[in-house]
């Protein structure tokens, strides 16, 4: 009888893991899917690109959403704001704000 109590406690523990396991596996599946970053206008300034906050313009918003379509990028509008999903390195995010402010490209695509 001790047996039998023994190996059900372990069945009981080992089924507590795996839940565990799998309940942390969708937390972090369904927050990384979900997860939209705050697009920032990039600029070169002293050869470093640093994003800018508030210099978000109605116009670059419309121009960088053109952008995003164009290239794929998932993203959403909230409380005037531009969010974009995925990771996307400092380099190619001051790539689509060239983008976003060449008038000669946005008319071109």
């Amino acid at each position: 009888m001790f047996q039998l109590h023994k190996a059900s406690n372990v069945s009981l523990q080992i089924m507590k893991y795996i839940f565990i396991i799998l309940s942390l596996s969708a937390l972090t599946c369904c927050n990384s899917t979900n997860n939209f970053k705050e697009y920032s206008p990039i600029f070169l300034i002293d050869n470093k690109m640093i994003a800018i906050p508030d210099s978000l313009t109605e116009q670059h918003s419309r121009n960088i959403q053109f952008v995003f379509k164009y290239y794929d990028v998932d993203f959403k509008i909230q409380d005037n704001k531009v969010f974009y999903k995925g990771d996307i390195n400092k380099e190619l995010m001051w790539n689509y704000t060239l983008k976003a402010n060449d008038a000669e490209w946005l008319t071109s695509q």
